[in-house]
């Protein structure tokens, strides 16, 4: 019984030095910032207060991309977000699923208490269809 009050205590303190962490590097105050999260940030990411990231969370920002989550925003684990060429705006007391996916690479903008289900996909793309004689990977 008191090995699992000693676990418990652990994850707790491995928590709090966690989004202590991640508070100082993002200059914001973390709801929880959460275990085993993936970050490939080479471009620019606005970070508002009280935002959760949860367990596996990857967010990849590629240089010239911009991620933007504001105020109270939830992003459940195991999500995906993904800026490359492009902007992705989170708004205000937005909830982002688990396991959900966005590519924002044409640009994303969520709007404020937005509610995202589980499993979504967004996929946002910068192809250019006016030019019939161009394919689309160039």
């Amino acid at each position: 019984m008191m090995f699992f009050k000693v676990l418990k205590y652990m994850n707790w303190f491995a928590a709090q030095c966690r989004k202590t962490m991640y508070n100082m590097a993002f200059a914001t105050q973390f709801r929880y910032f959460g275990k085993g999260c993936t970050l490939d940030i080479s471009g620019q990411v606005k970070m508002g207060k009280n935002v959760y990231i949860g367990d596996h969370v990857s967010l990849i920002v590629e240089n010239g991309a911009e991620l933007e989550i504001a105020d109270n925003s939830f992003i459940g684990e195991n999500c995906y977000i993904k800026c490359f060429g492009g902007k992705i705006v989170i708004g205000r007391d937005v909830s982002i699923n688990s396991k959900s996916y966005i590519n924002g690479c044409g640009g994303v903008r969520i709007g404020d208490n937005t509610r995202i289900g589980t499993q979504s996909v967004m996929i946002a793309s910068n192809h250019k269809f006016g030019e019939p004689d161009v394919l689309v990977k160039d």
